[in-house]
């Protein structure tokens, strides 16, 4: 998949968080291995159902859906 340039960040951090409003989700990354963070919820993707974040880092794709509540509806945006 093609990602938008305005959608997308490289980062190598030793810790690697997603916020949005009050939820956040951590990744350790010990060895500063170069990922890519990619906004999806309104800049990749602006139409339908959809999760709020994408971390890639090597082979590894992390889908991120920062939620408060809503459990069932967060499983179906990670579902999309």
């Amino acid at each position: 998949m093609d990602f938008k340039l305005e959608c997308t960040e490289n980062r190598s951090d030793l810790r690697i968080t997603f916020r949005e409003r009050r939820s956040s989700v951590t990744f350790d990354n010990p060895s500063r291995k170069e990922c890519l963070c990619v906004t999806v919820d309104g800049c990749q993707i602006t139409n339908g159902v959809r999760c709020d974040k994408l971390l890639i880092c090597e082979d590894n794709e992390y889908f991120i859906e920062l939620k408060g509540s809503d459990v069932k509806h967060a499983i179906e945006q990670l579902k999309a």
